[in-house]
């Protein structure tokens, strides 16, 4: 069963693509990810794997193995998704598109031997749940790529130098003064 989501995104593919290619980040934008880990550390993206929970439909929560098998930086990222009797080749490609960035997350959900009694099953649940669940994942995924592309435009230094609204640099606030002015009064 084949399983497709696209969304377009207001960022750069490589932005968009730093966040996705790097599959402990999975738990951020791909909610049913409770967590990632590395098991495997590799000097490409692409001999990597790692260790995820993932939180079936039913509730059930399954431990399974990513590896990634093909990286093609920043156009796209494949894996092997393997855990409980489900296996997943999980697609993601990332192309420029007018402001920003199209992507596309496809899923290709296949059982193994001793599930296929219940392959049918299976498949109706998974694929009623997990088309929604991959458009909801891209549009977290789409939010968390902007509010890191916004904060990235700033430097680091402008950003720790800059006061928070309604406030003065070495001060309390706008209501500085009058709160010291109570305070007084009130301590005596």
């Amino acid at each position: 069963m084949r399983l497709t989501a696209s969304s377009n995104v207001d960022v750069s593919p490589e932005e968009l693509f730093t966040i996705a290619a790097d599959l402990r980040n999975l738990p951020v934008w791909w909610i049913e990810h409770l967590s990632a880990t590395v098991t495997t550390p590799a000097h490409r993206a692409r001999d990597a794997a790692y260790e995820v929970r993932y939180r079936l439909p039913i509730g059930l929560v399954v431990s399974a193995t990513c590896t990634v098998v093909a990286v093609r930086a920043p156009r796209s990222i494949t894996y092997i998704w393997d855990g409980r009797g489900i296996r997943m080749a999980v697609g993601q490609s990332f192309l420029p598109a007018r402001n920003g960035c199209r992507t596309t997350l496809v899923a290709d959900l296949a059982v193994s031997s001793w599930l296929r009694p219940l392959s049918g099953v299976i498949a109706r649940v998974m694929g009623a749940t997990l088309g929604e669940e991959m458009q909801r994942a891209l549009a977290t995924l789409a939010e968390v790529a902007a509010a890191r592309a916004i904060v990235g435009r700033t430097p680091a230094a402008e950003r720790a130098e800059r006061p928070e609204r309604g406030e003065r640099r070495g001060g309390r606030g706008r209501a500085a003064p009058a709160v010291a002015a109570a305070e007084g009064e009130a301590g005596g």
